[in-house]
């Protein structure tokens, strides 16, 4: 554990403890890593002193938005800087839909910059986060978020799950919001509707590269399988 309050700090979820730790304290950053909480599906935050420094790079897009969605339902907001990949295209698509997040580094910036970030975030405060945009940092943003909270909420309980069933299941609607919200996803992203029989990870994957896509101006099913 690196820990320094007296210099600008915060709290860490990272995968790269040991790499970030080192980054961090020659940034003069104080971090107490945590690790998330993995017991049941949807509750990966463990109790924590904002702000909180949210390391991406090696969680991959479906924990990325499990966190997010969960960030997204936390009373009071935590104040989060998330860092990035600069080449996630994917998830800085999604960032934007996160009202908890106020600012968003590159990981290959100079992390002395999170001090003036982490001290940022307390000047603008919990309660008004909801009416900033995030500030991003070495990276650009995506302008149009193609996708709401909501339809979030529907891909991540898709990512975890063992079929449609077990999705509805895990995202706690009525099946005929999660096929409403579904269908609206697909629409939004430019994919065809979800076909009976078609596999869960395959739905999941196009609408995820879809994502991508989307955030270079391309067309978001070109290239998909029109069954998927």
């Amino acid at each position: 554990m690196v820990e320094a309050r007296a210099a600008p700090g915060a709290a860490v979820i990272s995968s790269r403890r040991l790499h970030l730790g080192a980054r961090l304290l020659n940034a003069g950053v104080g971090a107490r890593f945590l690790l998330p909480q993995t017991a049941s599906p949807g509750a990966q935050l463990p109790p924590l002193r904002p702000p909180l420094l949210l390391d991406t790079r090696d969680l991959g897009f479906v924990q990325s938005a499990a966190l997010l969605v969960e960030l997204a339902a936390q009373r009071p907001v935590i104040p989060t800087i998330v860092l990035i990949d600069p080449d996630d295209v994917a998830l800085r698509v999604i960032l934007p839909i996160c009202p908890a997040i106020y600012a968003v580094l590159a990981d290959t910036e100079d992390l002395q910059l999170l001090g003036p970030l982490i001290r940022l975030g307390g000047l603008c405060g919990a309660d008004r986060l909801h009416d900033v945009e995030p500030y991003w940092v070495g990276v650009p943003p995506i302008q149009r978020p193609p996708l709401s909270l909501d339809e979030l909420e529907i891909l991540v309980a898709m990512s975890g799950a063992e079929n449609i069933d077990d999705a509805v299941e895990r995202s706690r609607m009525a099946r005929r919001t999660f096929y409403r919200r579904l269908a609206r996803l697909r629409t939004s992203l430019g994919l065809p509707p979800a076909t009976y029989g078609t596999r869960i990870e395959e739905l999941v994957t196009s609408m995820i590269t879809a994502l991508a896509r989307l955030s270079h101006g391309l067309p978001a099913g070109d290239g998909i399988p029109p069954h998927a």
